[in-house]
């Protein structure tokens, strides 16, 4: 083996080694484009949209063509001749692609409602017969249009046939497709993306596994890239060049984009920025730049601090050492403002609807100066909103990570305590009993406004990271137990906890409910 050689492996294991000891760091900051820049990046978007719709027809097609075939196999089990059946394109539900699967062979707009006049009798839970409304058929307006039967044919682009999602990551076969839409050819920069998204571990790839992985009922059909869902944000991996004398860094593509905020080069630290991600917020453009931080550096002396978090509604974090803290009240004030703008919004849709005598407001857009006013404060306030909720959650998790070396985090199951509760009717005549519903509803809408979630994965993040210990302790009974003694205690009310075991030295001693549960995941370090 030649000198020359081992220099290069050692150097390439140096490498490795300096990028394992760096943690990446983002930075967001404000920018402003100029008219070009800004034609660009729509240009970007609108092919990066293309892309994806592009893909998704690919992707419905192949699964018709699996579900057809699979479909002639079940056919022929049974003697079943198939001859002369037109297959048409199937018609998915939004959250499963195997089950509700038809064909549709017409259109209208006729929607069903509940009518009174149509009693459907029922069995409930407790045995008793009841009765409810059933439903009825109400026209929209529009004609029954019959779906002339299209038979359903392979996917074919340029004389090349697809058989699954990842044939699309061609440029050249893009091209053509484009060139047969009557477009222009895809920028060499959106080149760059397609493998992101049609690729083996592209966006859309996953996105549609997860969607046939019947397994994962939370991922719902893709959704296509149109008026109401656009991208809005692009990433480019390089390394960055700041200009300090003109306050600008050096994009591909972009040319020099103008920083908005005067003290960034403080912020950069003299680290070189890897990547950069341009975000459309409806309060501008912002950048977020990927910087590498070494792990030596961000990590501090051990504070030899353990503790255990109990997440809440009322306190946002309670830990095992007394530390109780409040949630931020930033996003209930906004709330408050976008519902006085979005009653004003829909008062001025129906005022439209009345004039123009529809039937339903249903595909309103802001079309005159005061619809397109309070869109545009809705939207404003809602980014005000996103961006208090992530501050405050960094600064918590950051806070949290400094001044620990162990955590302990209650394992809660955000998704089956955001549940609601069913109807519990008790007689035919519409009566229900009492059974917490609208004060549980309450509870959920508290709970999405906390962002308990995301507070945990950045903490997490950030303890790993620093080097530190980050455990999920068991949520069952840890409210419920005294964490002296380990037995079963009574919670008077929701704040208050008392052990009823007579040999503790807790015994009759009232404590905060989540002050024990903390201590009783810190146990579990």
């Amino acid at each position: 083996m030649s000198s020359n050689k081992i220099k290069t492996d050692k150097k390439a294991d140096a490498d490795k080694k300096a990028d394992a000891d760096k943690n990446v760091k983002t930075i967001k900051t404000k920018v402003l484009l100029t008219p070009e820049q800004l034609r660009i990046f729509d240009r970007l978007c609108a092919e990066a949209d293309w892309i994806w719709n592009e893909g998704l027809k690919v992707a419905f097609q192949l699964h018709n063509r699996r579900y057809y075939d699979w479909l002639d196999k079940q056919l022929e089990k049974q003697g079943i001749d198939t001859e002369g059946i037109i297959k048409t394109p199937i018609y998915l539900s939004e959250s499963n692609a195997f089950s509700g699967a038809s064909c549709r062979i017409a259109t209208c707009d006729r929607t069903w409602a509940r009518d009174p006049d149509n009693p459907i009798t029922y069995v409930n839970k407790a045995g008793k017969t009841c009765k409810k409304n059933g439903y009825k058929l109400l026209n929209g307006g529009n004609n029954w249009q019959r779906i002339p039967p299209e038979p359903f044919e392979p996917v074919i682009i340029a004389g090349k046939e697809l058989t699954k999602l990842q044939n699309l990551d061609n440029v050249g076969l893009l091209n053509t497709l484009r060139e047969a839409q009557e477009l222009p050819k895809l920028t060499p920069k959106s080149s760059d993306w397609i493998g992101g998204i049609v690729g083996v571990q592209g966006k859309l790839t996953k996105a549609w596994k997860a969607y046939l992985d019947v397994k994962q009922k939370k991922f719902s059909k893709p959704k296509w890239r149109g008026r109401d869902i656009k991208t809005d944000s692009l990433m480019q991996s390089q390394k960055l060049k700041y200009d300090p004398e003109i306050n600008a860094i050096g994009v591909q593509t972009f040319g020099k984009i103008q920083i908005a905020e005067k003290d960034f080069v403080k912020r950069l630290k003299g680290e070189v920025g890897n990547s950069i991600t341009l975000i459309k917020e409806p309060s501008g453009f912002y950048a977020c730049i990927a910087i590498s931080e070494s792990v030596a550096e961000k990590a501090k002396k051990p504070t030899g601090r353990i503790a255990g978090i109990d997440p809440g509604v009322k306190n946002i974090v309670v830990s095992s050492n007394d530390l109780f803290v409040k949630p931020e009240q930033t996003r209930e004030r906004l709330e408050r403002h976008i519902l006085k703008h979005q009653k004003e919004l829909s008062r001025l849709y129906e005022k439209r609807r009345q004039r123009l005598e529809l039937p339903s407001t249903k595909g309103f857009k802001p079309e005159s100066l005061k619809e397109k006013y309070h869109a545009k404060r809705i939207a404003r306030l809602q980014e005000q909103m996103r961006n208090s909720i992530s501050a405050f959650n960094h600064k918590l998790s950051t806070r949290l990570t400094r001044t620990h070396d162990e955590l302990a985090w209650e394992d809660t199951n955000l998704q089956n305590m955001l549940q609601q509760l069913k109807d519990a009717p008790i007689d035919d005549r519409g009566n229900y009993a009492k059974n917490g519903r609208s004060a549980k509803r309450g509870l959920n809408k508290s709970l999405k406004r906390r962002s308990i979630g995301q507070l945990r994965e950045l903490t997490k993040q950030k303890m790993e990271a620093s080097g530190k210990r980050f455990e999920l302790s068991p949520a069952p009974s840890s409210s419920q137990l005294c964490h002296c003694c380990g037995q079963k205690g009574d919670r008077r009310t929701q704040s208050a906890f008392y052990c009823l075991n007579e040999g503790c030295q807790l015994f009759s001693v009232e404590q905060h409910a989540d002050l024990n549960a903390a201590k009783n995941h810190q146990s579990y370090l």
